[in-house]
């Protein structure tokens, strides 16, 4: 990420299986490189991207985790509809666009916008495979690491799901990006 912290990868066992805890690239090299690195260590059939100062709701996470075993062993992208708040407590509407665009796709069957448009990751699940095969990566820059990386995924995607679980909370802070 952008922090100004770092530290090696720490992991933890948890009933047998590894799990990665912490993950910072070094000082200032943004998050586009800090996720690219969570990539080259990923052993898990799904990839999920959080950001640090996001919120995740646990019950509508154990939702999501619970239709994993669902989910076609070919899909590509899972989309979440996303929500937002102010870091204050207030209304945000950071998510929003990206809410009206699950809406629209879940209302029409129309998944173009959501491929072309939805320029974050989180607020999905994408297959490890499908990263890997299509060497989808984040640019090492600090702002806009991630535009690239989603249109080029959801350009490549064959099997796009929508879930009506909606699990992530983007927090918005005065300055922050939107």
């Amino acid at each position: 990420d952008n922090s100004q912290n770092y530290s090696e990868v720490s992991t933890a066992v948890n009933e047998g299986k590894r799990h990665i805890v912490t993950l910072k690239k070094n000082p200032g090299s943004g998050a586009g490189a800090a996720r690219n690195e969570g990539l080259s260590l990923v052993y898990s059939p799904y990839v999920l991207f959080c950001d640090s100062d996001d919120v995740i709701s646990s019950e509508e996470f154990s939702a999501m985790l619970l239709e994993l075993s669902e989910l076609p062993e070919e899909l590509d992208i899972v989309f979440y509809r996303p929500s937002s708040s102010h870091i204050n407590g207030g209304e945000s509407l950071r998510a929003s666009p990206y809410a009206n665009l699950f809406d629209e796709a879940l209302r029409t069957g129309d998944y173009e916008a959501l491929r072309y448009r939805w320029h974050v990751p989180w607020s999905k699940l994408f297959r490890s495979n499908f990263l890997v095969e299509n060497n989808l990566k984040f640019d090492s820059v600090i702002a806009a690491n991630d535009v690239i990386f989603s249109c080029r995924s959801g350009h490549l995607a064959s099997l796009i799901i929508l879930s009506n679980v909606s699990f992530y909370t983007v927090i918005e802070r005065s300055g922050s990006l939107r």
